[in-house]
């Protein structure tokens, strides 16, 4: 996806840029999407799935932010935990009931916000089974209105974000999510999540 010329963190977000994106969330209406915003610092990635996060809750989707650990030694799954932690605390218990209690098992050692049903280490919680809970859970925000999910600086995450993502474009939720992943070119997990370039393009993403 285009992101804009190289500025300073104060430049603006074009207007045809957010234009694309908004396209990705209206198509993500009837099928779950998938885009990357990828590129050098300062390029307004960041700002530009801001904007993106706005015009979703005017359109009053429901809007999951988060962000990888800035100095990459956040707790496994930081982004995921940082977007959806606040999102599981305030859901209706009878979301929580759908999920069942064999996921809520595996989420509790990832999410604080469910950390009372499990005391284990998100270190030791199985990536693959974890990816297909959080696809679980998405499925549950969105309902009928829809989720954004942003994760940013994901080339700062570990591998789990990697492979969540991964999941994401082989499995898409069963519900209208998009999901949006903002990253440089460099870092721990850049050349993996650059790898899925070709897939996402095949799912309608751009970079």
């Amino acid at each position: 996806m285009p992101h804009g010329r190289a500025g300073g963190p104060g430049q603006g977000v074009h207007a045809h840029e957010l234009a694309l994106l908004t396209e990705e969330l209206d198509h993500a209406r009837t099928s779950a999407g998938f885009v990357r915003l990828s590129g050098e610092p300062w390029v307004g990635k960041t700002r530009l799935a801001l904007c993106l996060a706005r015009a979703a809750a005017h359109r009053e989707w429901a809007v999951a932010c988060g962000r990888a650990s800035r100095d990459g030694s956040g707790r496994p799954f930081h982004a995921l935990v940082d977007a959806l932690d606040d999102q599981l605390a305030a859901a209706d218990p009878a979301v929580l009931e759908r999920l069942g209690p064999a996921r809520l098992r595996l989420l509790a050692q990832v999410f604080p916000a469910l950390g009372g049903a499990f005391t284990g280490s998100p270190r030791n919680a199985d990536v693959h089974a974890v990816a297909r809970a959080v696809r679980a859970v998405l499925e549950e925000l969105a309902g009928r209105r829809g989720l954004l999910l942003v994760l940013d600086d994901a080339h700062r995450a570990g591998r789990e974000v990697a492979e969540f993502a991964e999941h994401l474009l082989r499995r898409p939720p069963d519900a209208p999510v998009l999901t949006v992943l903002v990253h440089r070119g460099g870092g721990p997990g850049a050349g993996r999540l650059a790898s899925h370039a070709r897939s996402d393009q095949r799912r309608g993403g751009k970079e």
